[in-house]
């Protein structure tokens, strides 16, 4: 009986695909379960749930280790940068900011005002709410205040 191989061609976005999400999860998994990683495990891992002292759920800490920390400004504007796919130049041209300073937000070395926020929200065609929350969360966070901040619109003045 012959030999038979069965050889998998990924692409480059299949590659990156993998590299990106794949390859963090099965870490997380990896170390959740401490022992070598198979289909099995990998089943019980993710149906299992995972109870901690943290106050976070389960949930927010998987995906905050997933993505490598909290929720921030910048991550939130990476990701719809990403999924509407355009540069960062292209990006940068429809927020009215420049290259470099976009870049510094996306990476968390910049910090941006909540009016500032506001502003991109509306821009991006977004609410918002969410963009001036974690615009103070981050100052917050700057200064090392460990606090949750949650914002709710004020009634109109008449």
């Amino acid at each position: 009986m012959p030999d038979i191989r069965i050889v998998i061609i990924e692409t480059e976005a299949q590659k990156k695909l993998r590299k990106v999400l794949i390859a963090p999860i099965a870490r997380f998994m990896l170390r959740l379960s401490k022992r070598p990683l198979n289909s099995s495990v990998l089943r019980r891992c993710i149906s299992m749930n995972i109870k901690g002292k943290s106050k976070k759920s389960s949930a927010v800490s998987f995906l905050e280790d997933l993505t490598g920390g909290p929720l921030s400004l910048g991550r939130l504007v990476a990701a719809i940068r990403l999924g509407e796919e355009e540069t960062q130049s292209e990006f940068s041209k429809r927020l009215g900011v420049s290259k470099a300073h976009l870049c510094d937000v996306e990476k968390d070395r910049r910090i941006v005002s909540p009016i500032r926020a506001s502003q991109w929200a509306k821009k991006l065609g977004y609410d918002p709410e969410q963009f001036i929350e974690l615009a103070l969360q981050g100052e917050l966070r700057k200064c090392g205040l460990s606090y949750k901040v949650t914002i709710k619109p004020m009634g109109k003045a008449s």
